[in-house]
């Protein structure tokens, strides 16, 4: 028997919806239903009658439910123990990311004090992966595309597109919109080869007839911003980097320095928080995922 099945029992057992509970635990409810048919099997009994009413617990559910939820609140209690005398805090939660997602972990951290939350942003997607594989983080924030990472359970964090950052002193700078195919003679500041974004950026102007001409590869958002503001190159970045370019991250004149320019083709990005199946989130870690949920509900400017 699996702990997070018991987990996932008890939350069904709260929210009598499997659409609701499984919402709650941020996995399908098809994975739902198969978790705790694998329990009642496990258990050779019934747990719950379903129904139009939902699912409603039969009397081995009920006789069941105090049992399971003592053994997942001590598991809580004995994980958090631990990890305040590894770490010192027990309500800590780790993340890592293959882009920045700093504003939002700053405003996580303002309206939730009691947490204590550690960020980390690797260039190369393939670190990102490697420290959730290895249990070196509760969560992490991967972009989507040609690879899919279908051994964690995700939940969406991010559905953007590009833009284009041009010094204001580039012939362009005064335009609101333009085509990619117009930046065919500049040289673009790029991310690092083993990342989605690169992979993005470089088929969005092949398909636009050219090879973005590299200025140079391995940089981070906020280093392609600034560079940018020096004059010398372009960059392609996800629109929400821009919504945070006046949170204080940049100076005056880093701002007065460049223009962002919406690009005619609609050029998507996707970003997704994984963590790994066999694992109870820690009140930490659901917690930020439960922020980034209610963050989704509302409209984006």
């Amino acid at each position: 028997m699996k702990i997070e099945y018991l987990e996932e029992f008890v939350t069904l057992a709260d929210m009598q919806f499997y659409h609701t509970a499984a919402g709650k635990l941020f996995i399908s409810q098809s994975a739902l239903s198969k978790h705790i048919q694998a329990l009642e099997a496990s258990m050779h009994v019934q747990l719950f009658e379903r129904g139009a009413s939902g699912a409603v617990l039969t009397k081995y559910g009920q006789e069941f439910l105090p049992y399971a939820r003592s053994i997942v609140n001590q598991y809580k209690e004995g994980s958090d123990k631990i990890n305040q005398e590894v770490t010192g805090f027990s309500t800590s939660v780790a993340v890592v990311s293959e882009f920045d997602i700093f504003p939002d972990v700053l405003e996580f951290c303002a309206s939730n004090p009691k947490y204590r939350m550690t960020f980390e942003e690797k260039i190369a997607a393939s670190a990102v992966y490697h420290d959730l594989k290895q249990n070196h983080c509760d969560l992490a924030v991967l972009l989507s595309g040609e690879t899919e990472y279908s051994e964690f359970n995700s939940y969406p964090y991010l559905s953007d597109r590009f833009v284009a950052i041009v010094p204001r002193t580039h012939r362009l700078a005064e335009q609101q919109m333009i085509a990619l195919s117009d930046l065919s003679e500049d040289r673009f500041l790029l991310p690092t080869r083993d990342t989605v974004e690169y992979h993005i950026i470089t088929k969005a102007c092949q398909k636009a007839g050219y090879e973005p001409r590299s200025a140079g590869n391995g940089f981070t958002f906020q280093q392609r911003v600034l560079m940018t503001a020096r004059g010398l190159c372009v960059s392609i970045v996800p629109k929400y980097i821009t919504f945070h370019m006046h949170d204080g991250m940049y100076t005056r004149e880093t701002l007065d320095s460049i223009s962002v320019l919406e690009l005619s083709a609609d050029i998507p990005i996707h970003a997704n928080i994984c963590f790994r199946k066999t694992d109870i989130l820690r009140p930490g870690a659901s917690a930020f995922l439960e922020f980034i949920r209610q963050k989704n509900r509302k409209p984006t400017p």
